[in-house]
């Protein structure tokens, strides 16, 4: 047998291990009903719920990952039959310019994963525990230039081993444009047990240093 049959072989069966051992994944998605909005002044609305609104034609579709998400807002901010308008704040600075933050807060008793793909119109900032992970994206086009913005390939995928205890995912909203406005989000995170999250880290590492030998070659 190669070498690159026994390597396959024996990544696949660690990742049976792997998964076997992992708790069921916990969806974290944008829907309508959650008191997870926190307005600024910037925003047309106090509300602190979430809102489902209807998308632009040429954003992403609702439901991208097949758990049901939808884009929202705290008010009718999207495309015709929504009639709210948000109003474009741009000064430049992003702490200013926020129009309103969701927080999603969740608590694991083991090691864990989050894997979490985020869209927004015209575009976001991320923090995980307060920490930043993906800044805004100050430019325009149909919505941002680029991640985060509201096209399909416009996303940002935050994926993040976590240590056991209570974390935040805090997604900061941002319009510089006139039109349409609003957030779309959708993964999941789920408790893996130390051996199990470095087996599926080494699984990645391999990956990753197959891929640069392919490419070398």
């Amino acid at each position: 047998m190669s070498a690159l049959k026994s390597a396959l072989l024996a990544n696949v069966s660690a990742l049976f291990i792997a998964t076997s051992v992992c708790a069921m994944p916990v969806d974290i998605v944008s829907v309508a009903g959650n008191d997870i909005i926190t307005p600024t002044a910037n925003s047309i609305s106090t509300n602190t719920i979430t809102v489902a609104i209807t998308p632009h034609p040429l954003w992403q579709a609702n439901n991208p990952l097949g758990r049901g998400a939808v884009w929202v807002s705290n008010a009718l901010t999207g495309v015709n039959p929504d009639n709210q308008s948000q109003p474009t704040v741009d000064t430049g600075d992003a702490d200013a310019d926020i129009i309103f933050t969701i927080d999603e807060t969740f608590t694991i008793s083991d090691k864990g994963i989050l894997d979490l793909t985020i869209w927004a119109d015209d575009t976001a900032r991320v923090w995980l525990d307060g920490i930043l992970v993906q800044d805004w994206n100050p430019t325009n086009n149909i919505c941002a230039d680029g991640p985060i913005g509201c096209e399909p390939d416009e996303f940002f995928r935050l994926w993040r081993v976590l240590d056991p205890g209570t974390h935040t995912v805090s997604i900061d909203a941002y319009q510089r444009g006139a039109g349409p406005f609003g957030v779309l989000y959708s993964g999941d995170y789920r408790e893996v047990p130390e051996p199990a999250v470095l087996i599926l880290f080494g699984i990645g590492l391999a990956g990753l240093v197959a891929a640069r030998r392919r490419r070398t070659i």
